[in-house]
C-alpha cells in the first residue's frame, strides 16, 4: 500500500494569533468573478448553461460573485486578505453595481463582459457589522478619501401642473 511522505515532525505547528484588520479604506484586486441566474434549484453560474438555457433565462434574477484581494494601502500586498461580495442586478441595488463600476473607471450604462473585471484594482471601505467577525464592504471608492456617490442619480420628478 503506498505511503504518505508527508510529515509534521519538523513543523511549528502551534497556534499563531491572526492579524486582524479594522474597519477603514483598503486597496483591492479583483481575484474572482462568476456571473449567476437564480433557477428553480438555485444560484447556477451562467457558464454551465447552454445558449439556448440561457435564451430561456433572460428574465431571471442575476447577480455577480466578486472575490476581492484586500491590502492596506501603500503596502505591497503582503497583508492582503479575501473579501467576497455579492452585487444583485435589480433596480433597488444599481447603486452599488454603479459605484463598484465607477471604483475601477468602469462605465455601468454600458453592457460588460465580466472578463473585463479580472485584475481591476480599486479601493473599498469595509466595514464590521455588529456581531460579525468579518469585514464587508460598505462603499466603493474612486479614490483614497474620496467617496463614490452613494446611490445613483435619481431623475428629478415632472411637474404635471399646466401653465
Amino acid at each position: 500500500m503506498p505511503k504518505i511522505k508527508f510529515t509534521t515532525k519538523d513543523l511549528d505547528l502551534e497556534k499563531k494569533p491572526m492579524k486582524t484588520f479594522e474597519p477603514g479604506e483598503y486597496s483591492f484586486k479583483i481575484t474572482g468573478v462568476k456571473l449567476q441566474i437564480e433557477t428553480s434549484s438555485g444560484w447556477v453560474e451562467l457558464s454551465t448553461r447552454t445558449d439556448d438555457e440561457l435564451e430561456q433565462l433572460l428574465d431571471a434574477r442575476q447577480r455577480m460573485s466578486v472575490d476581492l484581494s484586500c491590502y492596506t494601502p501603500g503596502s505591497d500586498g503582503q497583508d492582503a486578505f479575501k473579501v467576497f461580495e455579492t452585487i444583485y442586478f435589480t433596480p433597488k441595488a444599481a447603486w452599488k453595481y454603479k459605484q463598484f463600476c465607477k471604483s475601477l473607471g468602469l462605465d455601468s450604462d454600458d453592457e460588460l463582459d465580466t472578463n473585463i473585471f479580472w485584475d481591476k484594482m480599486g479601493y473599498v471601505y469595509l466595514q464590521r457589522k455588529s456581531d460579525e467577525k468579518y469585514l464587508t464592504p460598505s462603499r466603493y471608492l474612486t479614490e483614497l478619501g474620496n467617496p463614490a456617490p452613494k446611490q445613483a442619480s435619481k431623475p428629478s420628478p415632472v411637474e404635471d401642473t399646466p401653465f
